[in-house]
């Protein structure tokens, strides 16, 4: 019969291991983006706003990019910066009287 030297059985055997668990890993990868929503009041155009959010994969709570913001009327007209993209601490919207609720 065959006579297979036992290392390369030996490197066979771990090569299948490692494809195993790399498809395994593979199933842990998120698929795309999340849609967040945050209400705030906009530091920028200084009003409160309803912005809606795509959110890093991988949870970072990084957004990369504004799909939807209350102060303009579509998806495709946002024409400012986005630089509520790069906020930690949203500021509180206001209440009836214009003050911060």
């Amino acid at each position: 019969m065959f006579e297979i030297p036992e290392s390369v059985l030996v490197f066979v055997a771990l090569v299948l291991a490692l494809v195993a668990a790399l498809f395994a890993a593979v199933r842990h990868i998120p698929a795309g983006t999340r849609t967040v929503v945050r209400r705030f009041l906009c530091p920028f155009r200084r009003t409160d706003v309803t912005v809606e959010f795509q959110e890093d994969p991988f949870g970072h709570g990084r957004y990369l990019d504004v799909t939807r913001c209350t102060v303009f009327g579509s998806r495709s007209a946002i024409t400012c910066g986005k630089l509520c993209r790069y906020l930690t601490n949203f500021p509180a919207r206001r209440d009836a009287r214009g003050h911060e609720a």
